[in-house]
C-alpha cells in the first residue's frame, strides 16, 4: 500500500476529529456564558460615608475607597467657573460640565494626578501634582492646557445631607 494514501487518511481523520472537537466547545460556550454575566452583575460595589458637616472652606479631607485615595475638596465661594449653565445630575454630564461634580460646594476626586504615583498637594487655588508639577484647577482641569488637558477622575459619589456616600452615582 503507497504511503501517501495512509497519510491523507490519517489526516482527513484528524481534521474530522478537531474539527468535532472545536464544534462540542462552540456550543458548550453558547449556554455557559449567560452564567457568568448573571453573576458578574449580582456584584455590589461598596459604599463608603463620610460626614461633611465640619469641613470649612478649602478644606479638604481624605478617605479610602477600594484601595484608593479619595479627595473631598470644600470649594471657596470665588472660584472662577467657566462656561457653566448647569450643575450636571447624571454621571456623564458630571465629568463633561465645568464643575465636574454633582454640587458647586464640593469636589471629590482620586487624590491622583497625571503621573497616577503621587498624591496631589493641594494649594491656594488648586492642586499641584508632585511628580510632573502639573497644576489643576478646582474643577480638576489641568490649569496650562485648559479644557484640553488631563482631567482628575472622579470617583462614583453622591451627596445625601451632610453625607457624602463614594461607591455609587445618585439615583434622580
Amino acid at each position: 500500500m503507497d504511503k501517501r494514501l495512509i497519510y491523507r487518511v490519517v489526516l482527513k481523520f484528524l481534521f474530522f476529529v478537531a474539527f468535532a472537537i472545536l464544534a462540542v466547545v462552540l456550543v458548550r460556550s453558547l449556554f455557559t456564558a449567560s452564567d457568568k454575566i448573571e453573576s458578574a452583575q449580582k456584584i455590589e460595589v461598596p459604599i463608603v460615608t463620610l460626614d461633611l458637616s465640619g469641613m470649612a472652606k478649602g478644606d479638604v479631607r481624605k478617605i479610602r475607597w477600594q484601595g484608593k485615595e479619595i479627595g473631598v475638596l470644600k470649594r471657596k465661594g470665588h472660584h472662577v467657573l467657566r462656561h457653566t449653565k448647569y450643575v450636571a445630575k447624571i454621571p456623564h454630564q458630571s465629568l463633561n460640565s465645568a464643575l465636574r461634580s454633582l454640587t458647586k460646594e464640593y469636589f471629590i476626586y482620586y487624590n491622583r494626578g497625571d503621573s497616577g504615583n503621587c498624591p496631589l498637594f493641594k494649594e491656594t487655588d488648586g492642586f499641584k501634582d508632585i511628580c510632573t508639577s502639573t497644576r489643576f484647577d478646582t474643577t480638576g482641569r489641568e490649569k496650562e492646557k485648559g479644557l484640553q488637558g488631563q482631567r482628575l477622575k472622579i470617583p462614583p459619589h453622591r451627596i445625601e445631607g451632610d453625607k457624602l456616600l463614594i461607591g455609587a452615582w445618585g439615583q434622580e
